[in-house]
């Protein structure tokens, strides 16, 4: 084959690495480039290059070259193409006339092996199949899985639920009973997120819509949740806004599981201040409206970068998210999924150690026939849990009200001598002080954590004093 000064040696690189057949031939119908690609396809030698021509290939000797290109310039062709050692595979051939210059012309063509393409289909629909039947059997495995699991589940819940309130219980044993019941609620939720995963991932949740009230949904969730909230001391309440019917149509225990993951979430990665939820109707068109919720937290917050890991599954912000606070990392994802499926979407707004508001949008029906003529729309401001004037370093002043009261308590755990109390409330002042910028703050804080895990009474009273003052409390 004869060099191509006009080919560039980056243009040559890009054809070689192109995964079908190329070639240029000139007005001789020489072969002044094939491509390796093409080379293997042919069986043309790297050592005897020049005995191969486009007549050998697929052209005939009594064809006239020019008018053959001309009169299938840029055209697909359907032809038999002959390997070096005459043995053929129909192919489709494409042509385009290259004018270098004036007077001078060369040849690019490109062909396919259609035994080769009808080969891999073939392959590929067999992929395909065999992907289609591994995920029916994984999807009935873990149909099978989750529900054979809940039968002992529910059984260990009933037999601990029957000794909790047996009246004959040493009350030393309820704590560990707790943990066992608080163990048993998160199995039964990890198991409902894979089994919700499946569903979704099979096609199978369907919407199941009908008239409910939606504001004794947001009581179910503000109940679901209080006891968990009021235990760390978070305060947790509703807003709904006055243009809120009181009846939709809709999904209602669909819709409930989304804010019940938000809020949920919300709880478990608060240590102090509040969590609440806000309901508007932001749209209203004939007999579909749009609802808002926002579900804004006092919380740790998220950065930008886990934010984009948010909404993926099993996914969570970082490897020591899952470590601290457990999950699968499913919940949002299957939040999302359903939100998606209610013509709605879920957002979030948060920055680290300024807390999160999470919004979703959903559509629902109303019982009530807006006119055509009438197409209603409210725009709502993302709330914040205090103005911006109020904002510090260390959060709101609710937070920091809520800081002065752990501190509070705090001492008199120390005084009382319960160290393991104290250790509890320094845990959470120092979890709350992480996103502090302050590293003579967060350096202090860890001595003061050290100091009561140690029991260590003269550190601790000089650590305190020392994050106290730094705290301006």
């Amino acid at each position: 084959m004869k060099p191509i000064t006009e080919t560039t040696s980056l243009q040559t690189r890009v054809l070689e690495c192109c995964m079908c057949s190329m070639l240029l031939f000139n007005d001789k119908a020489e072969i002044i480039y094939l491509n390796q690609y093409g080379k293997n396809e042919l069986g043309v030698s790297d050592e005897y290059p020049d005995l191969y021509s486009i007549f050998r290939m697929f052209l005939s000797k009594d064809e006239n070259l020019e008018e053959f290109v001309e009169r299938n310039n840029e055209k697909e062709i359907n032809t038999i193409v002959y390997r070096v050692n005459q043995t053929c595979f129909p192919a489709i051939v494409k042509i385009l006339n290259l004018k270098i210059s004036p007077s001078k012309f060369i040849y690019f063509a490109t062909f396919t092996n259609e035994f080769a393409k009808e080969e891999s289909e073939k392959i590929i629909k067999k992929m395909e199949t065999e992907a289609e039947e591994a995920n029916k059997i994984k999807d009935q495995f873990v149909a099978n899985t989750t529900h054979e699991l809940r039968t002992p589940l529910n059984g260990i819940k009933g037999h601990v639920n029957n000794l909790i309130n047996d009246s004959t219980t040493s009350p030393d044993s309820l704590p560990t009973l707790d943990i066992i019941m608080k163990c048993c609620n998160n199995m039964e939720s990890i198991i409902n997120d894979i089994l919700d995963f499946s569903k979704l991932s099979a096609g199978k949740i369907v919407l199941e819509e009908r008239e409910f009230p939606i504001r004794k949904v947001i009581d179910d969730v503000l109940d679901i949740n209080m006891i968990i909230a009021n235990s760390k001391g978070l305060n947790l309440s509703a807003l709904i806004d006055d243009n809120v019917p009181e009846i939709v149509i809709g999904d209602e225990l669909r819709i409930l599981q989304i804010l019940n993951n938000l809020i949920s979430n919300a709880i478990k990665f608060t240590q102090i201040g509040s969590v609440r939820i806000e309901v508007h109707k932001t749209m209203h068109y004939e007999d579909t409206m749009e609802l808002t919720f926002f579900v804004i937290d006092t919380g740790i917050g998220i950065d930008k970068e886990g934010q984009e890991k948010l909404f993926k599954s099993f996914s969570q912000t970082d490897a020591s998210t899952t470590r601290k606070y457990g999950g699968t990392g499913l919940g949002l994802f299957i939040s999302k999924e359903l939100a998606t499926m209610m013509h709605g979407d879920i957002s979030v707004s948060s920055s680290k150690g300024r807390g999160s508001t999470f919004i979703v949008n959903i559509q629902v029906k109303s019982p009530e026939i807006v006119s055509k003529n009438e197409y209603t729309t409210k725009t709502i401001n993302i709330p914040t849990v205090d103005d911006e004037d109020d904002l510090y370093e260390f959060g709101s002043k609710k937070n920091l009200e809520s800081l002065r009261n752990i501190m509070e308590k705090l001492v008199i755990a120390i005084d009382m001598g319960l160290w393991e109390k104290g250790e509890f409330f320094s845990d959470s002042l120092k979890s709350l002080l992480e996103s502090s910028e302050n590293s003579d703050l967060k350096k202090s804080m860890f001595r003061l954590q050290m100091a009561v895990r140690k029991e260590d009474m003269d550190n601790f009273n000089k650590y305190y004093d020392l994050v106290k003052q730094k705290l301006n409390l």
